[in-house]
């Protein structure tokens, strides 16, 4: 279900069981509201119940995916950390969850697990590794894909165990230390080893993070891709897909154009794409995807280089976006885009394919992995598309 972008379909209807939904979301929140003081007396110890089952009768009654945990409050009394962990698809449902969130006084909500001090390590390796901290300190370096890769020390107490428990401590640290968000969203390789440069301690780890992130985002280009479309190199691709009836996000793609292979190979390959790892300008990676299956006749656009033109043009005088790349598959045809302000953009794009005429199974996706869900139609009568998460 789509919960960020919907609204700009050319037709807005509502989705079916969005109503179901909402209830769902709504009788959450009056419950919770119902029972802070008794939670706020469970976690003070001066009384007991079922959490767990209660947290299962409401919350996960919205979406069985989605995790929750509670802890002291950054701020001060209690926090509610609800994420859906690996199913990031399920973001933009969390968002609109915690968006109704009623004020109450002691509360705070998040969508992602946050960062802990350094003095909460040692107790969460015990608690979930079963055994002390063994890991002493960490090097975080620049890695593919504008990612940031971890390498943890580690005891001489360490060596005797095997790798499989060492590595789950620096899973484990790695998430304490940096948080959900920055661990989705920047970190890559994480490993243990014994001998590498740079090394800081594991209360400096978040810091070092943070220095990594900062340099690549300066390492980025100083103009967003509209302002140096001119100057874009652009390179070509072959791929072999395999022939199926139909094709789930861009599996049928067979030739590739594109501007920069680390971006299309994040784009279409790294299921923890952001788009922020590629653009220091607020940039947004999506796409369009036309079926092809009975060709363009009758559009006004012949073929996909005018479309890609048109497109571009449109949103160039906008100042919103243009083409980085796009391609040709076994069914549909694809045009790659940079965007910005996409409540403005996608309606630019629309306008040109809707004149162009393209058939009704006309997408636009997204390369973020936490918009796989939020994909837009073109026209009124577009289906939903062929791929859901």
């Amino acid at each position: 279900m789509r919960w960020k972008y919907a609204h700009l379909d050319p037709e807005p209807k509502p989705e079916p069981g969005r109503s179901v939904l909402q209830a769902r979301i709504d009788n959450w929140w009056q419950s919770f509201t119902s029972r802070a003081q008794d939670l706020d007396d469970l976690f003070s110890r001066r009384s007991s119940w079922d959490l767990p089952g209660w947290m299962h009768s409401t919350l996960k009654s919205i979406h069985p995916a989605l995790m929750w945990e509670y802890g002291r409050g950054l701020r001060g009394g209690h926090r509610l950390v609800v994420t859906p962990e690996t199913d990031r698809h399920l973001r933009p449902l969390v968002a609109h969850i915690l968006s109704q969130a009623p004020p109450l006084d002691g509360w705070e909500f998040y969508g992602h697990r946050v960062p802990e001090p350094h003095d909460i390590l040692g107790p969460t390796i015990s608690a979930r590794c079963r055994g002390e901290l063994l890991l002493t300190g960490a090097a975080a370096e620049p890695g593919a894909l504008n990612r940031v890769d971890l390498t943890f020390s580690r005891t001489r107490k360490l060596f005797g165990c095997n790798q499989n428990q060492a590595m789950r401590q620096a899973f484990v640290a790695a998430g304490t230390l940096l948080g959900e968000q920055c661990l989705d969203e920047w970190i890559g390789a994480i490993d243990v080893g014994t001998s590498f440069s740079q090394p800081v301690p594991l209360p400096a780890l978040a810091d070092r993070v943070d220095a990594v992130v900062l340099g690549i985002a300066d390492s980025l280009p100083p103009q967003p891709y509209f302002e140096r479309i001119e100057s874009l190199e652009w390179t070509v691709l072959k791929l072999k897909p395999e022939t199926t009836p139909d094709y789930s996000r861009r599996d049928d793609l067979c030739v590739a154009v594109l501007t920069d292979l680390e971006l299309w190979t994040a784009g279409n390959r790294d299921p923890g794409f952001c788009s922020h790892r590629f653009s220091r300008h607020g940039e947004t990676f999506c796409y369009v995807k036309i079926d092809g299956a009975d060709g363009l006749a009758g559009s006004a656009l012949q073929n996909r280089g005018e479309i890609d033109e048109a497109i571009c043009a449109a949103l160039i005088k906008e100042r919103l976006g243009c083409i980085i790349g796009g391609g040709t598959g076994l069914r549909y045809s694809y045009v790659d885009l940079a965007i910005l302000r996409p409540e403005r953009s996608i309606p630019v794009i629309q306008s040109v394919l809707q004149q162009a005429g393209v058939p009704p199974r006309t997408w636009i996706h997204f390369f973020d992995a936490d918009l796989q869900s939020e994909w837009v139609r073109v026209l009124a009568e577009t289906p939903e598309p062929p791929w859901q998460p």
